[in-house]
């Protein structure tokens, strides 16, 4: 099996896929990873196989990916600028220049490569689009074939390790770790707000 997948890496990919729906289905009590998360880690666990996948084959299920994105979420941008636009607009650039501040300074302070760096950003800030523009801008870099091959092999690393980490974060910190710090019963405000709604 493991030579069939080095032979047709496409079969890798699609092994990854359904095995991250499969991962992102399992329960533990209340918790479920869910699909992208399942997905995360079923290509970290695949990806240790040593396949080669072809640098067409990657951009192409990137473009797919940023599609994707562009068509569901494209009809509910065109909406949401109303009334409200100005102060999310602002909010968005504040959140992209905190992100990328914090980035380059936690790079300077441990020292990390570019790729590293890059994929810090990608996954903390669940910035997927991160990773091929950086491996865009790695390509163009001025540097032998052998270090933009490892810089841009650290960027899926540090995404998997920081997407991980930041996301289950900030799922305990919004369900547990705010209400508790704010003093706010998240049960009796999910009751007002449905009384409200209905």
């Amino acid at each position: 099996m493991l030579t069939s997948l080095r032979e047709h890496p496409e079969l890798a990919i699609f092994l990854t896929l359904a095995a991250g729906f499969v991962i992102g289905r399992i329960k533990v009590g209340t918790f479920k990873l869910g699909n992208v998360v399942g997905t995360l880690l079923a290509g970290v666990l695949i990806g240790q196989l040593d396949i080669k996948v072809d640098p067409t084959v990657k951009s192409v299920f990137f473009s797919l990916f940023l599609f994707a994105t562009g068509y569901k979420v494209g009809p509910q941008f065109f909406r949401g600028l109303g009334k409200n636009a100005i102060p999310q607009v602002a909010l968005t650039v504040v959140l992209c220049v905190t992100s990328l501040a914090t980035t380059i300074v936690a790079a300077k302070l441990l020292r990390y490569d570019v790729g590293t760096a890059a994929g810090l950003m990608a996954g903390a800030f669940t910035e997927s689009t991160v990773i091929g523009t950086a491996g865009d801008t790695i390509d163009r870099l001025d540097i032998s074939e052998a270090e933009k091959t490892r810089l841009k092999n650290n960027i899926p690393v540090a995404y998997a390790v920081s997407y991980l980490v930041g996301t289950g974060l900030v799922v305990w910190f919004l369900s547990s770790g705010a209400p508790r710090l704010f003093r706010i019963n998240l049960k009796g405000e999910s009751r007002k707000l449905a009384a409200q709604s209905s």
